[in-house]
């Protein structure tokens, strides 16, 4: 047999078995969505899908929408990037499926691409299924499939470091051996941003090591050099001095910082574990973002390599791929642990710290999110190293390599979550008549981002934009502009609604009712749709002596509709 068609092969298999972990491993069930937590992130995103698809098909500007903070409009080119997805969805039409659709297809190709990857420091196809496994089937991936459906888009970043990794070296210049490979590479990270934009952050990071060990860590170790040596430490102690100052001075707001791990939490299971989970609870670690556990499998394996590569280190043996690894695997625990800290006492800053407080960079939430690269630097470490030890073991590399792998998804097995239909979220006759061409104030009103909040965001906001032609003058995006936010914060007629939920029992002034006509006026809203738990609120508005409206009670609210639009409701 040919060598390519056994690779291809080989390869095949491989595939084969990660649709099969994807069937079984991940929460799927067709035309419904799992997940763990609230379903604000979810709704929002099938809102993204659908706003996607809608633009497509309407060739409008997908990356605007004026049906949040009406009548201006919103840019929501830094929200939850689900362009591919809407792309899908302009064809299939059922904005869950879509998604179900394109996360099957991207947890493969996600696999695949690790195997691929892999095969640039070893060849064997155990190991390169074993890693690919141990990087993508983790509690991290399972855990985001119900809240931050974005972050498990990112099948383009194995492909694109395959592809630069395969034409560029670094040494002794920088020089593109492969153009065609770098052009590929390149353009698949381009198509990754479509996915979203943390995909390029997390391949920055993928080939950070590799960037460092080939133009600088390669030669400190190989020459010794003390006084780069005394630079990496003297670094390292000024990049903490500048991380307290910064972090003691407020400057993280919500950021990287803020979302820091305890240190612990590599080390102990998440409470969403199936068989093993522990309910710890971690000062300053948000739940959501709670999910960096590596897995005793592999921290045992690490541990009784280090041993061993330190005591061969002793005897001078130098394995310089072994060498490479560990220092990935430092570089990656860097990323994900931006500061040491320890029950809920910040120890130490470390160099990934200073990235969260650049402009720009400020609200990337590095510390969990980079766990998939520990994951992979640190599989691949145990398994090369068993490789090369395969000679001095008394039983194969393979079984041990099956027992890791089985033991690593054993321990990294999500509960079973809930799961939410668009069904559980259907609005009535009455509410789809009432809706469509109107602009509505809902309550509860807020406008909400990553880092600031006005009000309460209601998350049924999403399912109401999903009807045709609706406006609302409420929001809830992943970035707001200073300079939006500012304008948010000083709005009169907002602050007056955002009092107003606050304090039921106090009616409004003259003065006050003014500025509520003059709120309507100047948004153009039409429609109100007041839940029952906040009648209080039209009380407020059917006062304002210069407005009538119509009104229409379902079972759950009840809706004003602005006298003069009445034809337009009949129509």
């Amino acid at each position: 047999m040919p060598k390519s068609t056994g690779n291809w092969i080989k390869e095949a298999t491989a595939v084969l078995i990660f649709v099969l972990l994807v069937a079984l491993i991940f929460p799927f069930r067709w035309n419904h969505i799992a997940y763990f937590n609230n379903s604000i992130d979810l709704l929002g995103t099938v809102w993204s899908v659908s706003h996607v698809s809608e633009a497509i098909s309407s060739g409008h500007n997908p990356w605007i929408t004026n049906q949040m903070l009406a009548p201006q409009g919103l840019s929501i080119l830094s929200h939850t990037s689900v362009f591919i997805v809407g792309v899908v969805d302009s064809l299939i039409k059922n904005p869950v499926l879509s998604l179900n659709v394109v996360m099957v297809v991207n947890f493969v190709l996600l696999a695949w691409g690790f195997y691929k990857l892999t095969s640039i420091w070893i060849s064997d196809p155990w190991i390169q299924t074993s890693v690919a496994t141990m990087t993508v089937f983790t509690a991290y991936y399972q855990s985001k499939f119900g809240i931050h459906i974005n972050l498990l888009l990112q099948c383009s970043v194995p492909w694109a470091a395959y592809f630069m990794l395969k034409s560029v070296s670094l040494q002794p210049f920088i020089t593109i051996n492969h153009k065609p490979k770098f052009i590929l590479g390149c353009m698949i990270t381009i198509i990754g941003l479509f996915f979203d934009y943390y995909t390029a952050i997390l391949l920055l990071f993928l080939l950070l090591p590799w960037v460092l060990w080939d133009l600088w860590v390669h030669d400190i170790l190989l020459h010794g050099k003390r006084k780069h040596w005394w630079a990496v430490i003297i670094t390292l102690v000024v990049i903490h001095g500048i991380g307290r100052v910064y972090n003691m001075g407020g400057f993280d707001k919500k950021g990287g910082i803020w979302e820091a791990a305890d240190i612990r939490q590599l080390f102990i299971p998440s409470s969403l574990g199936r068989w093993i989970h522990s309910n710890t609870v971690f000062p300053q670690s948000p739940i959501t973002e709670n999910f960096i556990y590596i897995g005793w499998s592999l921290i045992i394996s690490l541990i009784i390599i280090g041993l061993i590569f330190l005591y061969k280190k002793l005897k001078f043996h130098f394995p310089n791929n072994i060498t490479f690894l560990w220092f990935a695997v430092v570089v990656s625990l860097i990323v994900v642990l931006p500061v040491i800290r320890l029950q809920g006492k910040n120890l130490w800053y470390t160099p990934s710290a200073l990235m969260h407080y650049v402009p720009g960079l400020d609200h990337f939430r590095m510390p969990t999110r980079m766990i998939p690269i520990v994951h992979f630097y640190g599989a691949m470490l145990v398994f090369i190293y068993l490789y090369n030890a395969k000679s001095k073991l008394k039983i194969g590399y393979i079984p041990l390599i099956l027992l890791i792998t089985t033991l690593f998804l054993i321990e990294h097995k999500t509960k079973t979550p809930k799961y939410f239909s668009m069904k559980d979220y259907s609005l009535s006759q009455t509410d789809k008549d009432l809706l469509p061409n109107n602009t509505v104030l809902s309550f509860p009103w807020g406008v909400r981002d990553g880092l600031k909040e006005l009000g309460k965001f209601n998350a049924f906001d999403y399912v109401l934009m999903m009807q045709p032609d609706v406006k609302l003058v409420s929001a809830y995006i992943s970035r707001i502009s200073s300079s939006r936010w500012q304008q948010i914060q000083s709005d009169s007629f907002f602050l007056l609604i955002n009092k107003t939920q606050q304090i039921p029992n106090c009616p409004w002034t003259n003065k006050q009712k003014q500025l509520a006509k003059q709120g309507l006026d100047s948004r153009k809203i039409t429609l109100l749709r007041v839940p029952v738990e906040y009648s209080y609120i039209a009380d407020r508005f059917k006062s304002i002596e210069d407005i009538s409206w119509i009104e229409t009670k379902t079972p759950n609210c009840l809706y004003l509709l602005r006298n003069n639009h009445r034809s337009q409701v009949s129509n």
